[in-house]
């Protein structure tokens, strides 16, 4: 009988044959209450199943948020730090050529470290002569704009 699929219908005699009509009665009453509970305890265990999802979605999305504001002020950070570190680097190839210039192995290499140091003192004066124009141009536009300013207040008064 455990080997085979249960028919309910002699499952159903089975019953009634060990506990009489009345004992089957009972018997299919605590079948349909167990079975009640079984299906209740499923529901409350998905139901605690979704509650974990969405505590863990919540969470996922918690991190996520912190973690893409923490990259927000770190970018912001390196952002204003940027031309702190190109100045730093350009301190540093000058000290550089100016180590090989004073201390070098061989007279080749002062005359390798001359020549590059030239190309670096070129390259930081068109750097900075860039800058100048590009300072100049910012005021010229600032100017500009005060200018209009002032020509449309005027007109209003």
């Amino acid at each position: 009988m455990l080997g085979r699929p249960v028919n309910l219908q002699e499952a159903a005699g089975l019953v009634v044959t060990l506990f009489g009509a009345g004992g089957a009665l009972a018997a299919g009453k605590l079948w349909v209450a167990n079975r009640k509970l079984t299906l209740d305890a499923r529901s409350k265990e998905q139901e605690g199943d979704l509650k974990i999802e969405e505590q863990k979605d919540q969470l996922t999305q918690e991190l996520l948020k912190s973690a893409l504001s923490q990259v927000a002020q770190l970018t912001l950070e390196v952002e204003r730090l940027r031309p702190n570190t190109e100045h730093l680097y350009n301190a540093k190839q000058a000290f550089e050529y100016l180590e090989m210039i004073l201390f070098p192995d061989s007279p080749e290499e002062k005359l390798s470290a001359e020549r590059r140091a030239r190309v670096f003192l070129a390259r930081m004066k068109r750097v900075e002569e860039a800058q100048g124009t590009i300072r100049n141009e910012v005021q010229r536009q600032q100017s500009g704009s005060h200018l209009i300013e002032r020509r449309t207040g005027a007109e209003n008064d």
